[in-house]
This record gives C-alpha cells, structure tokens and sequence, in this order.
C-alpha cells in the first residue's frame, strides 16, 4: 500500500542524498566527475527457474541494447541499501584483475543486514550478492554514472 510506496521513496531520497555527498570529493579519488544517477531498482530474490530466464531476456531492440550498454559504461559506482527482513546474506566484494586494496586482500565480505549501505567502486571491484536460500533478502540499488557523451 502507501505505506510500503513511502519507504520506497525515503530509500530513494536517502540514496539521493549519499550520491549528492559522494559526487564532491569523486573527481579526486576516481579521477573523473560524478553527474547523474540511475533511478533506484528495488530488487527481490528469485527462484531459480525466474533467475535463469532474467538472466537471457528475449526480444531486445537494438536500441534497448544500445541505451543500456550505454548506462553500463558510465556508472561508476554502486549504491545497495539492503532492506532485510534476511540477515544471514552476504555481500563480496572482489577485486578486479590485478587491483587489490587493503594492503592485498583478496575479497571483502559484508553482512547484508538490515539498513546496511555498500559503496562498490565498479572499475576495481567486483560485486556479488550471496544470498541464503531460507532467508530472503531485500534491497534498493542506484548507480552513480560520469556525464553522457554528447
């Protein structure tokens, strides 16, 4: 109902207000502005059988495929709010071909609890939701891109 709608969009506005204070310090620690954001994609675990027919969808145009490889190209970073009710997920974090951070370390693994936020920066990590078959987990996502070439 609209109670559910206005979690939705405080999530949405939280997200909006985490990629307004990235967006100042991104040219110095990526190297290149920050100025749009993605729409936030609420997102629901699968079965199995959903997820592989997600996973090929048919029936694409040349311009859907265009648009999103496009969006692909210039997100930058990763905004995932989990919103529960699970806690026993887990999201990994890996580094990207031969980038390693923190002195080497090979993976970073957060807890997808409730109310927890991941940052991924896309060009040196890898991002991966492992969740628990019997706990369902939920979360809102955005992507950070770099301005559309015009």
């Amino acid at each position: 109902g609209n109670e559910a709608w206005g979690l939705v969009a405080a999530i949405d506005a939280g997200l909006t207000r985490v990629a307004q204070a990235l967006q100042a310090h991104c040219a110095d620690v990526l190297g290149r502005e920050l100025s749009d954001r993605t729409p936030a994609l609420a997102c629901l675990p699968l079965s199995d059988a959903a997820e592989a027919a997600e996973e090929a969808p048919a029936g694409a145009t040349d311009q859907e495929l265009s648009d999103f490889y496009a969006t692909w190209r210039r997100s930058a970073l990763r905004l995932v709010h989990f919103l529960g009710p699970g806690e026993r997920a887990r999201c990994v974090l890996r580094p990207r071909g031969d980038v390693r951070a923190d002195g080497g370390a090979r993976e970073f693994a957060v807890p997808a609890r409730p109310n927890t936020l991941v940052i991924a920066r896309l060009d040196t990590l890898e991002y991966e939701l492992e969740e628990v078959e019997d706990d369902e987990t939920c979360w809102m996502q955005c992507f950070l891109m770099g301005p559309a070439q015009v």
